[in-house]
């Protein structure tokens, strides 16, 4: 007689819990030179439509600025004298050619700075010919609309810099109408050129009124010791007339005694 003994089914394996086990292997190695050049080469047709896209923007926007918004520019030279030039004659002058070329430096920025003074600007927008212009007329909108001064907007177009080694300076403009610039710039040179000639004028009115009054004085001076003179002459008169007095009165006794 068999016996039959049911055995007692498993359902799956027990595991232990602790860390997962690691993979064996090297890690993935990076791109390599090969790798970039394939990269570059597979995207090269995009890099060039990007650089001629670039090109072609930069060149439109210059040539819309240029017909929509141009920018011209006028200059003018003026030359800076000095009211009392040194004498190239003179044994000194090498001596002093440094200092004058410091005092030419000065002389130029003090005229510069003349230029863009509101005694210069001032009068050059009260002048027919720059009031007459689209750049005025602009102007003054953006003065009353920005509460600006007009000298100022005009400085804002306006340079003036000494021509190295020289005793030039230039005057330039800048604007967008190309006729106007070259006014604004002959208007701003000619009114400093009137406020030099005024400074001029009164500086040698001045010099007249010093030499007058020196000359007035001289000539009271010298008018003084003529009238000395004549007292002198006088009083030494008188005394001769005395002494030939007494001569004659020193004979009379004499012969009286004789």
């Amino acid at each position: 007689m068999t016996t039959l003994t049911s055995a007692t089914p498993v359902f799956g394996t027990q595991f232990l819990p602790g860390p997962a086990p690691r993979l064996g292997g090297a890690a993935a190695p990076g791109p390599t030179g090969a790798d970039l050049v394939r990269a570059i080469r597979q995207r090269l047709v995009m890099i060039i439509l990007l650089w001629f896209f670039f090109i072609g923007a930069t060149v439109a926007l210059t040539l819309y600025m240029q017909m929509n918004y141009p920018e011209y520019q006028a200059s003018s030279l003026v030359r800076v004298e000095s009211l009392a030039p040194p004498d190239p004659e003179d044994p000194l002058r090498s001596e002093q050619s440094a200092g004058d070329k410091a005092f030419v430096e000065r002389e130029l920025q003090n005229q510069a700075h003349l230029i863009r003074s509101s005694a210069v600007l001032t009068e050059a927008l009260q002048d027919p010919d720059l009031r007459r212009t689209k750049w005025f007329a602009e102007t003054e909108v953006r003065a009353k609309e920005e509460n600006e001064r007009r000298e100022d907007l005009l400085l804002d177009i306006l340079s003036v810099a000494p021509v190295p080694d020289s005793n030039y300076l230039q005057v330039s403009a800048s604007g967008r109408i190309k006729s106007e610039v070259a006014t604004i710039v002959n208007v701003v040179v000619q009114h400093y050129k009137l406020v030099i000639e005024k400074r001029q004028k009164e500086f040698i009115n001045q010099q007249k009124e010093q030499i007058t009054q020196e000359l007035e004085r001289s000539q009271r001076a010298l008018q003084s010791k003529k009238q000395e003179i004549e007292d002198f002459q006088k009083t030494s008169a008188i005394s001769e007339e005395v002494m030939q007095e007494m001569r004659e009165r020193v004979l009379t006794l004499d012969a009286l005694v004789t």
